[in-house]
């Protein structure tokens, strides 16, 4: 398959149809309910991950656990990107709200390589 995979959506996605020309699963609402845990789904779809780029964005558990799930299936830990979502007041990298480890998020961020971060995910104190 040489077109990706996208899948998109979460408990707040209720428009999808602007999305719709670029989007292949579109997760309306909780859709937890039906399908269950995004590792499950992860574990159902046949894909080829090794030359894939994966782009990861929601709660820090849930990416943790389908970036542990796509390197059991052969991702490349260098083609993973996750956004961080941190609370961020100044946008310039002075309070430290935004602080995670050496990354300021607002400056460094939000998207940052899983190799850049693997070391601090599912940490307390960052």
């Amino acid at each position: 398959m040489d077109d990706p995979l996208i899948i998109a959506g979460g408990p707040v996605a209720t428009q999808p149809e602007p999305m719709a020309p670029f989007i292949d699963l579109f997760l309306v609402g909780d859709a937890e309910e039906r399908f269950g845990l995004v590792t499950d789904l992860l574990s159902q779809v046949e894909m080829d991950v090794s030359r894939a780029t994966i782009m990861l964005c929601g709660p820090e558990p849930m990416m943790v656990a389908a970036v542990q799930k796509l390197l059991e299936k052969g991702a490349a830990s260098s083609h993973m990107w996750l956004s961080m979502e941190r609370n961020m007041q100044c946008a310039v990298g002075l309070c430290g709200h935004c602080q995670y480890g050496p990354d300021f998020i607002c400056q460094d961020g939000p998207v940052l390589a899983y190799d850049r971060l693997k070391d601090r995910l599912g940490k307390k104190g960052y």
